[in-house]
């Protein structure tokens, strides 16, 4: 038998045909992981649903207006936090750049 254009002999075959094998086990595990995660998922929404049926309308919208909140802070914090990066980043340069042109300067006295 060849596999990828090589012959096998009877040890390469078994040794194949384990990798296989194992390779199998590996989906089939993955396969019922993915299947539970679907079950779970499934279940959660369900739950959600039934918990949304009992609410008025007041607390449905009462509920959007908070997650909009929320959304608005957590993009704040976003922004704030990338400003205060760039902020210390040209600091950080600011800082190296006359230290850079002093060892320059330096080099070139000693010429």
């Amino acid at each position: 038998m060849t596999v990828d254009g090589k012959a096998l002999d009877a040890e390469d075959f078994t040794g194949v045909l384990e990798q296989l094998r194992s390779e199998q086990h590996d989906l089939k595990d993955q396969k019922k992981k993915l299947a539970r995660e679907l079950r779970n998922a499934q279940r959660r929404r369900q739950r959600l649903r039934a918990k949304a049926k009992e609410l008025s309308s007041e607390d449905l919208v009462s509920v959007l207006l908070m997650r909009q909140q929320g959304q608005t802070r957590r993009q704040a914090r976003q922004d704030a936090s990338a400003a205060e990066l760039s902020a210390s980043a040209a600091d950080e340069n600011a800082k190296a750049s006359p230290l850079a042109e002093a060892e320059v300067e330096g080099n070139a006295e000693d010429r």
